[in-house]
């Protein structure tokens, strides 16, 4: 028995030497951390594209609702196989049913593209590896096979007219039907580009972007043309005086056009250029043409008029003449509520309320002046140049008009904005209610922005607002919008703690279990148990203990610590049940039917106590430990390892395994 249990102990010995460290420089499944694009390899082969890349693939994911991860590495050694290594980086980082991920792995040229099959079909999957992802991995473009794998993703799957997507398309009562894990995406998409022409530029993705650049571009252009031509014709009818506004109008439009198809031949020469500057360049061409459009189209109305005024020029000066009068008693009326209000409201609002009747009074000055010369010129037979007269005393007449009524109108917005601030005070007392109960439980960080916003309202609250309530509701306004935000930042934050919170419990009690009997299965069973187990199970303790640490102060790192332990404990048991599974079955081997002897040797109670008694060396080899003096043979037959076919977690899942498919291989 001495002898045997000699030969055993040199056997576990041996066994030792596999639970090594692994090699350095293997490159393990990374954690993105919130960023989409990585490249973990040593020349950096992304250099300074990466922030570009990453700002574009965060415009694809907030467009369609497609999230693509990427990491770029030398070597996939952690574990070797790309859909193992794919599939663990996928589990590592809990991707969703949204969320896609390439690993590449340049000096090996290998890659893997795992994703959702409730996402991706399989037709839609061998499209876009064959025909976007690696294509562009064979030129040796990792840049740009960000944006091919992001278009293959639109085109292919996101695109319900695309043949072979896998997406069921079906006509119900002239109802488009979509099917397949895409259509609530593809719906979604629909949706923002039937609302895109009313979007602000910055809510577009770039493709719409541009399109609304180049027709604005166009548009406009035909518009400046046009417009040239008409000023010869308003130059000629109504003299260069008359038209000069309208000259000059043109005169920026030009200038604004041959700004933006500067820009629009930046975006089209061979120098490439960022997703950024391509959405700032298409912003500021859509801004310069809209001003330009916006000034011309006034421009042109106005010289519209007037060519309607000139057609009947007698009758419309007379009805300039009628109108003077009324014009004028508004004034006289305006005049009486400036007084009434001069006694009570400060001079923020009395003295712009005195400029305008005195603006109103020289308006009418110069209605008077229009209808003498506008009589002159027609009596000469100059209907153009009265008309020009004509419509001058209109212009004026309708300013004066607006003037003279300003105090009424002031007065009016007095009494909205009494009646306003009352309820905004009340909005804003209830505000501070409400942040000091936040303040109690919030961070340093949100603490001191709850104190600066409350600060702020109450010196609103306090300041007196009789004399101006228009500039009262204003502070009001913005010390309600500073609170609202640091309410709504400190709600957040508590929400999320929440959550995180909860996703701790959550993880950490079936954590302390599964790391448990992990590891009580191997202490009582190690005697049979290999180094792959006791590995895992090592990591799991340690994973365990940073939960532990963490889950006071960082609740939400301290649930994936503890997600991580659970897998790393399954793993554990996985690779611990098919050692023992397969201990004992060769021949020569004490078995596990031995009785209370073979018991010990399983348990690892004889094998601590007589490891020591010396031996001949023994191997494990794939088919169990073989001793060289005929001893122990057999016995761990089923080991595995994390990533790997023998029962560890984040291996390949192929087409059918947790809902994820991986695939890819040489390019």
């Amino acid at each position: 028995m001495k002898r045997w249990a000699a030969r055993f102990g040199a056997a576990l010995a041996a066994g030792m030497l596999l639970m090594a460290p692994a090699a350095a420089g293997a490159t393990e499944p990374p954690a993105f951390s919130g960023a989409y694009v990585l490249d973990e390899t040593e020349a950096g082969v992304l250099g300074s594209e990466r922030a570009a890349l990453e700002a574009e693939v965060r415009d694809f994911a907030a467009e369609h609702g497609v999230q693509l991860f990427v990491v770029y590495v030398d070597r996939f050694t952690s574990p070797e196989d790309p859909l193992d290594w794919g599939a663990a980086t996928a589990e590592k980082n809990f991707l969703g049913d949204d969320g896609v991920l390439l690993s590449v792995a340049v000096q090996d040229r290998l890659f893997d593209l795992n994703a959702p099959q409730a996402l991706i079909s399989d037709a839609q999957y061998t499209a876009l590896t064959d025909d976007y992802v690696r294509p562009a991995l064979k030129r040796g473009d990792w840049a740009g096979v960000v944006g091919e794998t992001l278009r293959g993703i639109e085109r292919t799957v996101l695109d319900p007219g695309t043949n072979g997507t896998g997406i069921a398309v079906a006509v119900v009562g002239g109802v488009v039907v979509l099917g397949g894990g895409a259509a609530a995406i593809v719906l979604a998409r629909k949706r923002r580009r039937a609302g895109a022409e009313g979007a602000s530029p910055e809510e577009l993705p770039l493709s719409e972007l541009e399109a609304r650049a180049s027709a604005l571009l166009v548009r406009v252009d035909d518009d400046v043309r046009s417009s040239e031509q008409e000023l010869g014709f308003a130059q000629a009818q109504f003299g260069e005086d008359a038209a000069a506004p309208f000259a000059a109008a043109i005169a920026e439009a030009r200038a604004q056009l041959h700004a933006a198809f500067l820009l629009r031949q930046q975006l089209d020469d061979a120098e490439p250029d960022t997703p950024e500057q391509q959405r700032a360049w298409l912003t500021e061409i859509i801004a310069r043409c809209e001003g330009a459009k916006a000034s011309l189209e006034a421009h042109t109305e106005s010289f519209s008029r007037l060519r309607e005024v000139e057609q009947r020029a007698p009758e419309a000066l007379a009805q300039l003449r009628l109108a003077l009068p009324g014009v004028e008693q508004r004034l006289l009326a305006g005049r009486g509520v400036a007084a009434e209000l001069d006694g009570v409201y400060a001079a923020s609002i009395t003295a712009p309320i005195a400029a305008n009747l005195a603006e109103a009074e020289q308006r009418l000055g110069l209605v008077a002046e229009c209808l003498v010369a506008a009589d002159a010129e027609l009596a000469a037979g100059q209907t153009g140049a009265a008309a020009v007269s004509i419509r001058a005393g209109e212009a004026a007449l309708e300013q004066a008009g607006a003037l003279a009524d300003s105090p009424s109108t002031v007065r009016a917005e007095l009494a909205e904005s009494a009646q306003q601030l009352g309820a905004a005070h009340d909005d804003l007392r209830a505000d501070l209610q409400l942040a000091a109960a936040l303040a109690a439980g919030a961070g340093a960080e949100d603490r001191a922005a709850l104190e600066a916003a409350v600060a702020e309202v109450s010196a609103v609250l306090a300041a007196d607002t009789a004399g101006d309530p228009v500039r009262a509701l204003s502070a009001a306004a913005a010390a309600n919008v500073r609170i609202d935000a640091a309410i709504g930042t400190a709600r957040e934050s508590a929400e999320r703690l929440r959550r995180a919170e909860a996703a701790r419990d959550e993880a950490l009690i079936p954590a302390r279990a599964e790391v448990l009997a992990a590891e009580q299965f191997i202490e009582t069973r190690r005697g049979a148990i290999g180094p792959e187990a006791r590995t895992r199970l090592s990591e799991a303790k340690r994973q365990l203990q940073i939960a532990e640490e963490l889950a006071q102060t960082d609740p939400l790192r301290s649930a994936q610590s503890a997600q991580q332990a659970s897998q790393y404990a399954r793993a554990a048991s996985r690779l611990a049940s098919a050692d023992v599974s397969g201990w004992g079955d060769g021949p020569g081997s004490p078995g596990t039917g031995g009785g209370s002897f073979g018991g010990a040797v399983l348990g690892g109670i004889l094998g601590g106590l007589l490891s020591g008694s010396g031996g001949s060396s023994g191997s494990r080899s794939s088919g169990g430990w073989s001793g060289s003096n005929g001893g122990f043979t057999g016995g761990w037959n089923g080991g595995g390892s994390i990533g790997g076919s023998g029962g560890g977690f984040g291996g390949s899942r192929g087409s059918g395994g947790g809902g994820r498919r991986g695939g890819g291989g040489r390019f």
